[in-house]
């Protein structure tokens, strides 16, 4: 009884352990494009940074006082594209699923 017991036990705690599979249909719209604004912001202030370090060496016209606006304006401007790239694609996902379906996506409770 006791061994009937276990092994039904251990079959639950397999069960729950197990990857399930979703298929996301539809995306946020605004979600997704918080997400890329965030993410190209980041990423436009890393490129900022360089830019101010190697701008002598990649602009050989442009100033140091001008590398530093131009680094400045850079995470701002990412940003802005971030946000508009973002908004498009969710819209261009959310139209594509509906014909081709969405994209599968495992998830394991630990």
């Amino acid at each position: 009884m006791y061994l009937l017991h276990y092994i039904s036990m251990k079959k639950h705690l397999y069960s729950m352990k197990k990857a399930r599979k979703f298929t996301a249909t539809r995306i946020g719209v605004m979600s997704t494009a918080k997400m890329y604004t965030a993410i190209m912001f980041i990423a436009g202030l890393v490129l900022g940074i360089m830019t101010i370090f190697f701008s002598s060496l990649l602009y050989p016209g442009i100033s140091y006082g001008e590398g530093v606006i131009i680094a400045l304006m850079m995470p701002f401007l990412y940003a802005a594209f971030g946000f508009v790239m973002g908004a498009v694609s969710s819209v261009i996902y959310n139209f594509l699923a509906k014909y081709i379906g969405g994209i599968e996506l495992e998830f394991r409770e630990k």
